[in-house]
């Protein structure tokens, strides 16, 4: 452009020398055109952006290492053709190393609109701005690019991707697994238990004639359904004690195993909770609602290693939101934890500790974990030691694929599931 701009200055001046030589007034005309180009292809090139109109259609959630694909409308307001123009959507540098993703419009005629796409991989759980959009287009002569921006930015979150391994939950006080055995209900549940004799009392509408008829005698229909246990997933933010870099990451690797532990929790039936405080705190209490699982997962996406209180004091301030007798899984990597295992304990809650071993995410941190070690010793809780070292499925003999979703029900972005 730079050359263009001193091709035009020098020859305009060259034409206007010239003229004055030879008192030629064509040759005036001619440099003065010459000069005045670069302020009509300014004007145009203005002109060329009016009018143009960017709209985006994004999924809001999705799965980590799931493509999403990404729509941008763009309409032609004015009453003119619009040639030869970018669009321009910022994206970040982990979704693209450019940092945006340019797509081409050649023409868009009155009134006309044109549906572009691109798509977009999330390597790991997260929140992921895209935009805002620009409009960019040369003028007619190419001296000069103008550009045009839309305000609108949209989140994308990235929800971590639950792993296939065993149960990881440990037995509750009694040795019962996190979910209570079926028993009866009269009048509720929806599957059929037994029959029995009619005692005064029952409901008559569940009287069953057949049966009585065979017998003689009053029949009643029961039913059953799976009362399940409360969960707790107790995920500690301690910034002094998190480390890694990337997906070997000590939060990563315990989002993940959160994730694992919702979907373990949730196939048994169990309501499901979160203990998780930071900067920001994403604790929620163990709900029955049908939107907890989808709370629960954006909590994952968002949190962040930022906590400047221990363990024990992030426990001790949501104490409401651990039930009476639950099941309790905490993922840690600080050293200094040994006292809430004990304090967990004593309050009769059933254990599942994870121990992040920062050692073995970063050799320059140095932490000794036999005071969570002996906290757990002699009792029913279970100790996990995750290393850095190990994909996470490892440490189970397993490999890193991810839970299955089952067929027609919506994963935790709101998509349906792929194969």
């Amino acid at each position: 452009m730079a050359i263009k701009r001193q091709a035009l200055f020098w020859g305009s001046l060259f034409l206007a020398i010239v003229a004055f030589i030879l008192h030629v007034r064509q040759v005036f005309v001619m440099a003065a055109a010459l000069a005045c180009l670069p302020l009509v292809a300014g004007f145009l090139g203005r002109h060329k952006l009016r009018g143009l109109e960017v709209e985006r259609s994004a999924p809001p959630a999705a799965t980590a290492g799931e493509v999403v694909r990404v729509e941008l409308t763009v309409s032609n307001t004015a009453h003119t053709r619009r040639l030869f123009f970018l669009v321009s959507d910022r994206v970040p540098t982990t979704l693209s190393p450019e940092g945006t993703v340019d797509l081409p419009v050649a023409v868009l005629g009155p009134g006309e609109r044109t549906r572009l796409s691109y798509e977009v991989r999330p390597p790991r759980r997260g929140a992921y701005a895209l935009g805002p959009a620009r409009l960019l287009a040369p003028d007619a002569i190419g001296l000069r690019q103008f550009g045009r921006d839309f305000a609108q930015v949209d989140e994308l979150l990235a929800y971590p991707q639950a792993l296939v391994l065993p149960h990881l939950w440990s037995s509750a006080i009694g040795g019962r697994h996190p979910v209570r055995p079926r028993r009866r209900l009269r009048g509720e549940g929806g599957e059929l238990y037994g029959i029995r004799d009619y005692v005064p009392g029952d409901d008559p509408r569940r009287l069953d004639w057949k049966t009585t008829a065979r017998r003689g005698k009053l029949a009643i229909v029961e039913y059953e359904r799976p009362e399940s246990l409360e969960a707790v997933v107790i995920l500690d933010l301690d910034r002094h004690w998190h480390c890694g870099a990337g997906d070997r990451h000590t939060l990563e690797y315990a989002v993940t195993l959160a994730a694992t532990l919702f979907e373990q929790a949730y196939e048994r039936g169990s309501t499901t909770g979160l203990i998780a405080a930071g900067k920001t705190d994403f604790s929620c209490p163990s709900l029955a609602e049908d939107d907890q699982r989808l709370r629960l997962y954006e909590a994952l996406a968002r949190v962040q290693p930022d906590a400047d209180l221990p363990l024990a004091r992030v426990v001790a301030d949501h104490a409401a939101l651990l039930p009476r007798r639950c099941s309790v899984a905490v993922l840690s990597p600080s050293p200094q934890a040994g006292p809430v295992a004990t304090h967990l304990r004593a309050l009769g809650h059933s254990l599942s500790w994870f121990v992040l071993d920062a050692p073995s995410f970063d050799p320059r941190i140095e932490a000794d974990y036999g005071t969570v070690k002996q906290s757990l010793a002699g009792t029913r809780g279970r100790l996990h030691l995750v290393r850095g070292d190990l994909p996470l499925a490892a440490h189970w003999g397993g490999g890193a694929s991810p839970a299955p979703v089952p067929e027609n029900e919506p994963h935790p972005g709101g998509l349906h599931a792929r194969p």
